[in-house]
C-alpha cells in the first residue's frame, strides 16, 4: 500500500514530479501499468507511487482505478500542464476546485444542448491550497498560484475554436483546460476514503498556444505544477517547506498580499509606478478617494516590481499605515524576519537597522495619513524603495505621484459583469454608473450578485431604493471592508476633529457628485454664515476633507463621489441632511457664475416639495434660472422659472392666494387680505425677481411681445417695494423691451427713469454707466443724436470719474464710447478702433452672448465697410455662430446674418450661394415676413451678378418681394430706396 498516487499524461510531466522524490523504484500493476514508487523526502514513511496514464479523460479514469484498486492510496491526484483560459498566465499554476466535462450534452437539429458533468475535488485539499497560494507561494511568485475552475474535454482547444467559444458562453469562470482531470476526479469519486486533486502549470493560453510551445513553456509549466504539489504534499504530511529550495536569508523576505486575479484599467498607472520605483531611493505615491482601487493597484506595482529581475529587489513588505497598531506589528513581523531563528535582538531596532544599511529592498505603505506621518517613521535618506498609497494628494517627496480615478466605463462594465452568467449589459453599463465607476464598490456588487445569484437589474433597483445599506453588505473579494465602512471610517476621522468640517461636508453632498466651483462655494459660506465663519475656516475644512478623500479639490474645482454623498446623508438625521440641502443650495443661489447650475440643480431636486420648503425651493429654481441665462441656455433657464412658480405655489397657498391668470405668478396689490412686512415684501419681492428673469430671458430670445407682460408686473411689485436700485434695474429691463417694440417715447421714459433712480439709489459706477447707456440707445431710436451722444458721454464720464479698471468697468466704458464714436463724423480708423476696443472688453468681461453676437455682427461690418473682407468673413461667421447657438437656425438674427456674409462671400460663388439657401430655409421654417424675404433677394441678385451667372429670376423675385414690403409697410424710407437701386442696377452695386 502507498500513501499518495499520482497520475500524469506525458513524460516530461511524469518526470517534473519524479525529480521532487527519492529513492523511486520501477513497479508494475495487475493490469500492467508500470508505474515508480518512491519516497517523500523529510517526510518519514511517506511513500509516492508516480503512474504516465497517457492522454484523455478515459484513460486516466482507467488508470486511476487500477491504481485505487491495488496501491489503496489515502490521496490522489493528478499533475501535470494545462491551457490558461482567463487570469493565469503562461508559468502560472491552477489547482482546481471543481473540474468541468464540457463536451457532455446532446446534438439535436436545434443546436447542441449541454449536459456537463461536474466533479470536486477533495475539499480540504483545496482550502490547504488556497492558503499555500496566498500565504507561501503568490509573495514569491511569480509564478503565480490560482485556485478555480478547469474545463476538461476530449481534444486540444485554439484560439477560434467552437469549443473555445462554448467555455467562454457557458463556462466563463474556467480558469484553464485540461483532458485529464474529470476521470482522475470521477475515478476517485467512486473509492470511498480516497482524496484527490488537479493541479495544472500553465504551458499556453488560447490566444497563441503555438508560439508558447515553441518558445519551451512546457517544461516550465511542468515543473511549476510539480513544484506547488510537492509544497501541497509537505504541508499535508509534516515535512519542511522547501519551497524556494533556499534557505531564508534576509535578502530573500517577502510579505506582500496576493497579485490580484485582474486589474482592469489600470495599465498605465502599473507602466508608471513600476517606472517610477526603479532607482534606488525612489519613492511613488499612488493617491485617490477611498475605494479607488489604490492598494489593489499597489499589490500589483510591487509584484511586477519584483519581478523585475533587473530591479534588484530582495526584500518586498507591505506596511498597513492605518493605525499605529498595524503599523508597528508590520514593522515587528519584518525585524522577526531580518533577526532570523535565532530572534536575539529588538525586532524594529533591527528592521530600521536592516533598512538603512541597505538599498535592494520595496516598501509598500499601505494607506499612509500624509507625508509628515511617512516622514516621523522612515527618514528620507533611505535608500530602498517606497511606493504609497494615500488618500492625501499632496505629496512634496514623492518622485512620482500620481492620481488615482475611478474607471472608465468600458473597465467598470468588465469588473461588474466577471464571473457572472449572461448579464444583461444595458443593465451592467447603468449600474456601473450609479456607483460612479468606483472599483471597491464595483468588486463588492460583483461579489453580492455571485453570491446571492441576485440579477444584475434586481440588484440595480435595490440599490437605487437604498444604496447605503446595500453598500454595506459583501465585501470585494480582495478588500476586507465594505464600501460602507471605508466611507464612514474617513467621515469619523473628520467629525472627531474639525465638527465645522462635518457640517460643510453634509452640505456638500447636497451637490452629488456635480462639480463645484471652489471660489462660489467660499463666498457663499462666507456670506451665508457670515457671524460664524472667516474664509480661512472654509479652506482648512476643505483641505481636511481632501486629506482623507471625501472630496476633490483642486484650485477651481471640489467635487465629491457620489457614493460619498448618498452615505453621508445616510449617516445623518434627516432633517439635518434638509437642513444641510437649504444651506448647500442657499450658499450657490447667489452666484454669478454660470459654472454653478449642475451644483445648483442637484441641491435644488434634494429640497422637498413641502410648504414649509416652498419659499427656498422657489427662490433656488429662480436662481437656476438666472444662471442658466447667463450661461445661453435660454430654454433651460424659462424652464426653470416654470418650475420656480411651481415650487412657489404651497408657499403662496399658505396666504390664500392663487394665479390670477396661466402666465402670473399673483398680484397681491389686488388682494384684500392683511399681510404683516415681512410677508408682503417677501411675496412683492418674489414676484419682482422671477418676472424680471421671465423677461431678460424672453427678451434675450428675442420674444419681444411676450416679454412685455412679465416685465410690467415686475414693476408694480417694484413701485410697491419702492426701493431705488430695485425699480432702476426693472425700468431698465422694461425699457429694452419697448424699444424693441419700437415703442421709443415709452422706451426712452422708462430708461431715464432707470438713470435717475440709479443715480439717486448711489449705486456703483458701472450700473450707472449702463443706465445712461441705456438712454442714449433709446434717444438713437428716436433719432435724437445729439441727446444720445450726451448720454453715452455721460456713461463715460462716470467710469472715468471712478476710476474703476476691471472688465465690468471696461467693457460699460468700452460700449459707451463705441456707440457714441458710430454717431459722430470721426475718421474710419478711430471708429474702428473704438469698435474693436469694445469687442475686446467684451470678451474679457464675458458679456451676454446677444450682446456678443451684435457686437461681432457690427464691427465684421464695418471691416468691409473699411476693405478689410477677410477679417469680416472671419468675425461674421463667429457672430453667425453665437447667433445659432443662442437663437436657432430658423431665427430673424440667425437669417440676417447668413444674409451679410453671402453679401461679403460674393466673390465665391459656392460659399455665398450656400448661404443664401440657408436663410431661405431659415426664414421659410421661422415664417417670416416679406421685408426679410426682400433682403434676402438682394442679396442673392447681387451674388449672382458678381458670379457672371443669368440673373433674371432672382431680378424678379426682388421686384416681387419689395413690393409686398411695400405695401406692408414693412420697410423705411431709407432701405426701401436702397433695394430699389439694387434691383433697378444690380451691377452697380
Amino acid at each position: 500500500m502507498v500513501d499518495v498516487v499520482i497520475l500524469t499524461a506525458l513524460e516530461l510531466e511524469a518526470a517534473a514530479v519524479l525529480s521532487h522524490l527519492s529513492g523511486h523504484e520501477r513497479r508494475t500493476l495487475a493490469s500492467g501499468e508500470v508505474y515508480r514508487l518512491a519516497s517523500l523526502p523529510g517526510a518519514s514513511g511517506v511513500s509516492v507511487a508516480v503512474l504516465q496514464s497517457g492522454m484523455g479523460n478515459a484513460a486516466s479514469a482507467v488508470v486511476a482505478a487500477a491504481a485505487m484498486q491495488e496501491l489503496g492510496p489515502k490521496l490522489i491526484g493528478f499533475v501535470g500542464i494545462g491551457g490558461g483560459v482567463k487570469d493565469a498566465q503562461v508559468g502560472d499554476v491552477v489547482m482546481a476546485d471543481k473540474v468541468y466535462g464540457y463536451h457532455a450534452g446532446k446534438e439535436t437539429d436545434g443546436g447542441f444542448y449541454s449536459r456537463p458533468e461536474v466533479y470536486r475535488p477533495t475539499a480540504s485539499i483545496v482550502s490547504l491550497a488556497r492558503d499555500i497560494a496566498r500565504e507561501d507561494w503568490n509573495p514569491v511568485g511569480p509564478p503565480y498560484a490560482f485556485i478555480g475552475a478547469i474545463a476538461a474535454g476530449e481534444r486540444v482547444i485554439a484560439t477560434r475554436d467552437d469549443t473555445a467559444a462554448l467555455l467562454r458562453e457557458r463556462f466563463n469562470d474556467t480558469l484553464a483546460v485540461d483532458m485529464e482531470g474529470l476521470g482522475v476526479l470521477a475515478a476517485a469519486w467512486r473509492r470511498d476514503g480516497v482524496r484527490s486533486f488537479v493541479i495544472r502549470g500553465i504551458s499556453d493560453v488560447l490566444e497563441g498556444k503555438a508560439e508558447s510551445d515553441a518558445g519551451g513553456s512546457q517544461p516550465t509549466a511542468a515543473a511549476n505544477a510539480a513544484r506547488f504539489t510537492f509544497t501541497l504534499l509537505r504541508s499535508i504530511h509534516g515535512a519542511p517547506a522547501d519551497f524556494s529550495g533556499e534557505s531564508q536569508q534576509p535578502t530573500k523576505m517577502r510579505s506582500l498580499p496576493p497579485r490580484p486575479r485582474a486589474l482592469e484599467g489600470r495599465q498605465e498607472e502599473v507602466s508608471k509606478l513600476v517606472a517610477g520605483l526603479r532607482g534606488a531611493g525612489s519613492c511613488a505615491v499612488a493617491h485617490g478617494i477611498p475605494g479607488v482601487g489604490k492598494s489593489a493597484l499597489a499589490a500589483e506595482v510591487a509584484h511586477s516590481a519584483i519581478a523585475d529581475t533587473s530591479s534588484g529587489i530582495e526584500l518586498a513588505w507591505w506596511i498597513p499605515m492605518h493605525s499605529d497598531q498595524e503599523f508597528e506589528a508590520a514593522l515587528v513581523a519584518l525585524g522577526r524576519g531580518i533577526l532570523g531563528a535565532s530572534e536575539e535582538g529588538d525586532p524594529v531596532v533591527a528592521a530600521h537597522a536592516w533598512l538603512q544599511a541597505n538599498e535592494r529592498w520595496l516598501l509598500v505603505l499601505d494607506g499612509a495619513r500624509d507625508e509628515g506621518s511617512v516622514a516621523k517613521r522612515f527618514p528620507s535618506h533611505l535608500a530602498g524603495r517606497l511606493l504609497i498609497t494615500s488618500t492625501a494628494p499632496t505629496w512634496n517627496s514623492g518622485t512620482l505621484r500620481l492620481r488615482i480615478q475611478a474607471l472608465s466605463l468600458a473597465d467598470a462594465r468588465s469588473v461588474l459583469s466577471e464571473d457572472l452568467m449572461s448579464p444583461d449589459l444595458s443593465a451592467v453599463d447603468e449600474l456601473a454608473e450609479e456607483l460612479g465607476c468606483l472599483p471597491l464598490a464595483l468588486r463588492q456588487a460583483n461579489g453580492y450578485m455571485q453570491e446571492t445569484t441576485m440579477p444584475v437589474e434586481r440588484y440595480l433597483a435595490a440599490l437605487r431604493r437604498n444604496m447605503p445599506a446595500l453598500m454595506g453588505q459583501g465585501h470585494a473579494p480582495d478588500h476586507p471592508v465594505s464600501v460602507l465602512a471605508t466611507v464612514t471610517m474617513a467621515i469619523e476621522s473628520v467629525v472627531g476633529t474639525r465638527p465645522l468640517a462635518a457640517a460643510t461636508l453634509l452640505a456638500l453632498s447636497s451637490f452629488g457628485d456635480a462639480p463645484v466651483p471652489v471660489e462660489s462655494f467660499v463666498r457663499g459660506s462666507l456670506k451665508v454664515g457670515h457671524q460664524i465663519l472667516q474664509d480661512t475656516d472654509v479652506y482648512e475644512d476643505l483641505a481636511a476633507l481632501r486629506r482623507v478623500g471625501l472630496i476633490e479639490l483642486d484650485e477651481d474645482w471640489l467635487r465629491m463621489h457620489r457614493l460619498t454623498s448618498e452615505i453621508m446623508r445616510a449617516t445623518y438625521d434627516p432633517g439635518d441632511v434638509v437642513s444641510a440641502t437649504i444651506t448647500a443650495a442657499l450658499i450657490l443661489a447667489g452666484s454669478p457664475n454660470p459654472a454653478v447650475v449642475p451644483a445648483l440643480a442637484s441641491a435644488a431636486a434634494r429640497i422637498p416639495d413641502e410648504q414649509g420648503y416652498a419659499y427656498t425651493k422657489a427662490l433656488v429654481h429662480r436662481s437656476l434660472a438666472s444662471a442658466l441665462m447667463d450661461a445661453g441656455s435660454l430654454d433651460g433657464a424659462l424652464r426653470e422659472v416654470a418650475e420656480a412658480k411651481r415650487a412657489a405655489r404651497p408657499w403662496v397657498d399658505r396666504f390664500g392666494l392663487h394665479d390670477q391668470s396661466s402666465s402670473a405668478v399673483l398680484d397681491p396689490g389686488e388682494l384684500e387680505q392683511e399681510f404683516d412686512g415681512v410677508d408682503r415684501w417677501m411675496i412683492e419681492d418674489f414676484i419682482e425677481t422671477v418676472e424680471s428673469v421671465r423677461a431678460q430671458i424672453l427678451l434675450r430670445l428675442q420674444r419681444f411681445e411676450e416679454a412685455r407682460s412679465p416685465a410690467e408686473r415686475a414693476l408694480a411689485s417694484a413701485q410697491r417695494l419702492g426701493e431705488d436700485e430695485r425699480l432702476a434695474r426693472v425700468h431698465s429691463n422694461l425699457g429694452n423691451v419697448l424699444l424693441r417694440l419700437n415703442e421709443r417715447e415709452a422706451a426712452r421714459f422708462h430708461a431715464s427713469e432707470s438713470a435717475k433712480l440709479q443715480k439717486r439709489a448711489g449705486s456703483e459706477p458701472v450700473l450707472l454707466a449702463r443706465r445712461y447707456t441705456h438712454v442714449g440707445q433709446a434717444d438713437v431710436e428716436l433719432g435724437e443724436t445729439d441727446s444720445a451722444i450726451a448720454s453715452f458721454d455721460a456713461a463715460v464720464r462716470v467710469i472715468d470719474e471712478s476710476g474703476l479698471s476691471d472688465p465690468d468697468a471696461t467693457w460699460a466704458r468700452a460700449h459707451a464710447y463705441s456707440l457714441r464714436t458710430q454717431l459722430s463724423d470721426a475718421p474710419s480708423g478711430e471708429l474702428l478702433a473704438a469698435m474693436e476696443a469694445e469687442l475686446s472688453a467684451g470678451l474679457a468681461a464675458n458679456i451676454e452672448a446677444h450682446v456678443l453676437a451684435s457686437v461681432t455682427n457690427n464691427l465684421a461690418l464695418e471691416y468691409f465697410e473699411n476693405g478689410m473682407r477677410d477679417e469680416g468673413v472671419a468675425l461674421l461667421e463667429q457672430s453667425l455662430a453665437i447667433a445659432d447657438r443662442l437663437w436657432g437656425s430658423d431665427h430673424a438674427e440667425t437669417v440676417t446674418r447668413h444674409v451679410h456674409l453671402a453679401n461679403l462671400l460674393r466673390p465665391d460663388f459656392q460659399a455665398a450661394r450656400a448661404h443664401i439657401v440657408e436663410a431661405k430655409r431659415g426664414a421659410g421654417a421661422a415664417g417670416l415676413g416679406v421685408d426679410v424675404g426682400a433682403r434676402i433677394a438682394a442679396a442673392d441678385l447681387l451674388v449672382q451678378v458678381s458670379a457672371g451667372e443669368d440673373f433674371g429670376q432672382a431680378q424678379v423675385a426682388l421686384g416681387e418681394q419689395l413690393q409686398a414690403a411695400l405695401v406692408q409697410g414693412l420697410l423705411d424710407d431709407s432701405e426701401a430706396e436702397l433695394l430699389r437701386q439694387i434691383h433697378e442696377s444690380p451691377h452697380d452695386w
